[in-house]
C-alpha cells in the first residue's frame, strides 16, 4: 500500500537508544527521518463529492515517468454519479535545477457534460499531535521487525514555529524537536486557465488549505500549477533563514512557470542521459528497469556537500534516511561516470562529518583517527547492534575507494587538496591500530574481530573484503601522501599539522599493505571469506517458520 510522504535528504530527529544491558562504544541515539509536511497534492470536487473510487467510476487510467523530461504524468478519466465525464491529467516534477522546488499542474476537462469543480490544496499540519507516524509501522502493525521499516512516533517530532505569509504564498515554519533542525514549506499557486473563485487560506484540521472553485465544460476546461519550496538549514543560503530561503525561492520558480521549470529539467537530464543511458538490445522491459534506477540514484543524490544517498533513496522511510557504504560503492560510480559533481559533493559530504568520524573512533577506543560510521545522517553511528554496525570497520576503505575512484576518472586536485587526502590519511589510520603483524601467519598483516558487508557472520578474523580493501586504502593512502608531498608540499604540510601526521605511519601503511594476509584455501583453491570459514547448513532454511520476512531477518550471525 502507498501513501504520499515527503522526505528531506539529511533532515532527522534524534532520537534515543535504550539498551537492557549498556557497554562502552554503543551508539546512544539514532538519527531518523520523519516524513516533513506534505504540501504536494490536490484533493478534486466534482459537485461538492471528492473524486474517489466511492463517489465515481474510473473509465481509464495511466501512469507514466518521462525519463527524458523528468515529469510524473497521470491521466484519469472519471464517470460522475449524474453521467458527466471528466478527465484529469497530473503533470509533476521536482526539480534538478532548483533544489528546493516541487511544482505540479492540474488540468481539468469535461468530456462530457459539465460539473462545479473545486481544487482543494493544502500543506499539512505535521506539528499536530500523531500526524506524524510511521507509514510503514501503520500499514504493517504485525509485521516483524524489519530494519527496512520505518520506526514509529510515539508524538510528532515537529514544533510549529510560525505561519508564513508573502503575498498569495503561505506555509509553514517548523522545527524538530530534539535535532533542532528547521524545515519552512511555502506554497503558491499559477492559475493557467479557467474563471477560479479562490477563499482565502485557512486552518483546518489537515493544515493550511486553500480551495479553487470554477465551473467546467467542454468548451470550459481548467488548469491551475501549484509550486512548493522546501529549506531546512541545510539548503538554506546562507545569508537567509529556511523561510526567507523558501519564500525567495518559490517565488522565483512561480515567476519563471511551469513551463520554463519543465525546460530547464529536460536540458539538465539531456545532458544527464549523453554519459548515462544503457540501452540491452532486444530488451527494452529490462532497458526500461535499468533506465529507472539510473533515475532514482540521480534524484537520490545528495548536493551541497551535506548530505548523501539514503538507503531508500527518497522513496521511504526505511532505514530511518540513513547513509551506508552502499551509497560510495554503488551509487557513487555511477555519478562519477555521469555527473561527477554529484560524486564530488558526496565525499565531501564524508569530510563535513569527518569530525563525528574521529569522536566514533574515540569512542571505540582508537587514539587517532576517524572511524566512519556504518550508518549515520548526521556523522555519528546509528546502528544499535554493534556487531553489525559498528564491527564494520569496512567502511572506511569503502569511502577511500571512492575518493580513488573519483579521482582516477576527474582528477580532481582541488577536492583532494581540500578534501580528500584528509579523509584518506585519517581514516588510513585507523588500519595499524587494529591489525597486527601475525607471526603465526609468517608475520602477515591480520585484522581481527571485524565484520564484513557479509552480516550473517559477524566479528570474524580476517573477512577477505575487509583486508583487500584495506590494502587497497593503506597503498592509495600512502601514494597520495608521497604524491602530495613531492607536487604540493605547503599542502601536505597543512594536512600534517592539522592532524599530527608523522612520516613513520606512512610507512607503516606500506608496510601494512604489502603485508596484508588474505585467505585462500590452496586445496580447495578458493578465496575463502575468513580465515575460520565454513558453509552453514543449508537445512536452516527447512527448519525456520516460514514468515513474511526477509532471509536476513531471522538469521542469526
Amino acid at each position: 500500500m502507498g501513501t504520499a510522504s515527503v522526505y528531506l535528504n539529511g533532515v532527522y530527529e534524534t532520537m534515543p537508544i535504550h539498551y537492557h544491558e549498556m557497554a562502552h562504544g554503543f551508539a546512544q541515539s539514532s538519527d531518523t527521518r520523519p516524513p516533513a509536511a506534505n504540501a504536494t497534492g490536490f484533493v478534486v470536487y466534482a459537485d461538492g463529492v471528492a473524486l474517489s473510487l466511492a463517489s465515481a467510476s474510473v473509465l481509464s487510467s495511466m501512469r507514466k515517468l518521462d525519463f527524458k523530461r523528468g515529469i510524473l504524468e497521470r491521466h484519469i478519466r472519471w464517470k460522475l454519479a449524474s453521467g458527466a465525464v471528466i478527465s484529469l491529467c497530473y503533470e509533476r516534477l521536482v526539480s534538478m535545477k532548483r533544489a528546493s522546488i516541487f511544482a505540479q499542474k492540474l488540468s481539468v476537462a469535461m468530456e462530457q457534460g459539465t460539473a462545479d469543480i473545486a481544487i482543494h490544496t493544502h500543506i499539512e499540519a505535521v506539528h499536530k499531535a500523531g500526524a506524524a507516524q510511521s507509514v510503514d509501522a501503520a500499514h504493517m502493525p504485525d509485521a516483524p521487525h524489519d530494519p527496512r521499516l520505518g520506526p514509529a512516533f510515539a508524538q510528532t517530532p515537529w514544533q510549529l514555529e510560525k505561519v508564513l505569509k508573502n503575498g498569495t504564498a503561505f506555509g509553514y515554519a517548523h522545527r524538530l524537536k530534539k535535532s533542532g533542525i528547521p524545515v519552512a514549506v511555502a506554497v503558491d499557486h499559477h492559475v493557467l486557465k479557467g474563471d477560479f473563485s479562490l477563499s482565502e487560506v485557512s486552518e483546518t484540521d489537515i493544515g493550511l488549505t486553500q480551495r479553487f472553485q470554477a465551473k467546467a465544460g467542454p468548451d470550459a476546461p481548467l488548469s491551475l500549477v501549484k509550486f512548493v519550496s522546501y529549506h531546512s538549514d541545510t539548503t538554506a543560503h546562507s545569508q537567509n533563514s529556511p523561510n526567507d530561503a523558501a519564500l525567495y525561492d518559490l517565488a522565483q520558480a512561480r515567476d519563471a512557470g511551469f513551463d520554463r521549470l519543465c525546460a530547464e529539467q529536460g536540458a539538465d537530464l539531456a545532458r544527464f542521459w549523453e554519459g548515462a543511458d544503457l540501452e540491452i538490445e532486444g530488451a527494452p522491459v529490462d532497458s526500461a528497469a535499468v533506465r529507472f534506477n539510473i533515475f532514482q540514484v540521480l534524484q537520490a543524490a545528495g548536493r551541497g556537500g551535506e548530505t548523501s544517498i539514503c538507503a531508500k533513496g527518497q522513496t521511504g522511510e526505511g532505514y530511518e534516511g540513513h547513509y551506508f557504504w552502499d551509497a560510495e560503492i554503488f551509487g557513487l560510480p555511477l555519478l562519477g561516470h555521469s555527473r561527477p559533481e554529484r560524486a564530488r559533493d558526496m565525499l565531501v559530504y564524508r569530510h563535513s562529518s569527518l569530525e563525528a568520524s574521529r569522536r566514533h573512533a574515540r569512542e571505540m577506543g582508537h587514539e587517532r583517527g576517524a572511524l566512519i560510521a556504518w550508518r549515520t545522517i548526521s556523522g555519528r553511528e546509528c546502528s544499535a547492534y554493534f556487531p553489525a554496525g559498528s564491527a564494520q570497520y569496512h567502511i572506511n576503505a569503502d569511502v577511500a575507494f571512492a575518493i580513488e575512484h573519483y579521482m582516477a576518472l576527474t582528477d580532481d586536485t582541488a577536492f583532494l587538496h581540500d578534501h580528500g587526502a584528509e579523509i584518506l590519511f585519517e581514516t588510513a589510520r585507523i588500519w595499524p591500530q587494529i591489525g597486527f603483524f601475525n607471526p603465526r601467519k609468517g608475520g602477515a598483516f591480520c585484522i581481527h574481530c571485524v565484520t564484513g558487508p557479509d552480516e550473517y557472520t559477524a566479528l570474524v578474523n580476517n573477512n577477505f573484503y575487509t583486508n583487500a580493501m584495506a590494502r587497497q586504502h593503506l597503498d592509495y593512502a600512502y601514494r597520495v601522501a608521497h604524491a602530495l608531498m613531492a607536487d604540493a608540499p605547503d599542502v601536505f604540510a597543512r594536512i600534517a599539522n592539522a592532524i599530527d601526521l608523522h612520516e613513520d605511519e606512512i610507512t607503516e601503511w606500506r608496510r601494512a599493505a604489502d603485508a596484508m594476509y588474505l585467505p585462500y584455501d590452496e586445496t580447495l583453491v578458493f578465496i575463502r571469506k575468513m580465515t575460520a570459514f565454513w558453509i552453514k547448513n543449508a537445512g536452516i532454511l527447512q527448519t525456520r517458520p516460514r514468515i513474511n520476512s526477509p532471509f536476513f531477518c531471522i538469521i542469526i550471525p
